[in-house]
């Protein structure tokens, strides 16, 4: 079916998209061409008139002078060597699950062209790449990130892990306020509705049935008893090689 050409432009849009970037750039001709590729006659300066309208309504469309002009969209700040970084960083990522990284790999490769994505999808291999949490408990460490953005409390049943007492306690006014990655492993870093217990840190994998309430989370000096204080210095004393993370007090 014949494309309208009211919908020139945002074919054109599409087309700088899906194929041009700082290493491969269009020129008018090859535009022209992919046009005709939707059924769409385009004329030499119907395009430059396109063109100029994308870039007052913000599109950066850079223009290359060499022995013809040619174009590309500058649709990411990033490289492809830099998202090809990024995305070996994903892959190496132990807390990422396989699948989530799978989908971020897709969304970063829509950052380029897809000549240039081609290359992101290069053959490495990762052997330790399973190593560590699994998806379930990053999707808790989701909703918990989400439960601090909101500045919500959470409940929760939580049984320790790696302990022969599998007795879950239900924990129902938990104020989360921070997640941490520690030894290949997700721990929140949260007070109960006991203030008497402080701080403390609990395993990710071991919480089941979390749910974000509706009630804000108690400031933090009511937990540790400082309005000044630090988090990160709280993380480094209890998550370092010889420190071991002690449970709530059941």
């Amino acid at each position: 079916m014949t494309v309208p050409q009211k919908g020139k432009i945002m074919y054109l849009y599409r087309i700088l998209q899906q194929k041009s970037d700082r290493e491969n750039r269009l020129t008018v001709a090859d535009m022209i061409e992919e046009l005709a590729e939707y059924g769409i006659k385009a004329e030499r300066k119907s395009v430059y008139s396109d063109i100029a309208l994308l870039r007052e309504m913000g599109f950066h469309i850079v223009m290359h002078r060499s022995r013809e002009v040619s174009y590309y969209l500058e649709s990411s700040p990033l490289s492809v060597e830099e998202l090809q970084t990024v995305i070996d960083a994903v892959n190496t990522s132990p807390f990422i699950p396989v699948r989530k990284a799978n989908d971020l790999k897709k969304k970063l490769s829509l950052l380029t062209s897809e000549k240039s994505a081609r290359m992101l999808d290069r053959p490495v291999f990762f052997p330790d790449r399973r190593k560590g949490e699994k998806e379930p408990s990053y999707q808790k460490t989701e909703l918990v990130r989400k439960a601090i953005r909101l500045d919500r409390r959470i409940a929760f049943d939580y049984t320790e892990p790696d302990t022969e007492d599998a007795r879950p306690v239900a924990f129902r006014n938990v104020s989360p306020y921070c997640v941490v990655w520690f030894e290949n492993r997700f721990y929140i870093v949260a007070g109960s509705d006991d203030f008497a217990e402080g701080l403390r840190p609990l395993a990710v994998r071991g919480m089941t049935n979390t749910a974000i309430l509706s009630s804000p989370r108690e400031k933090l000096f009511v937990y540790s008893g400082d309005v000044d204080f630090n988090m990160q210095q709280y993380v480094n004393g209890v998550f370092s090689a010889d420190a071991e993370t002690e449970p709530f007090q059941y």
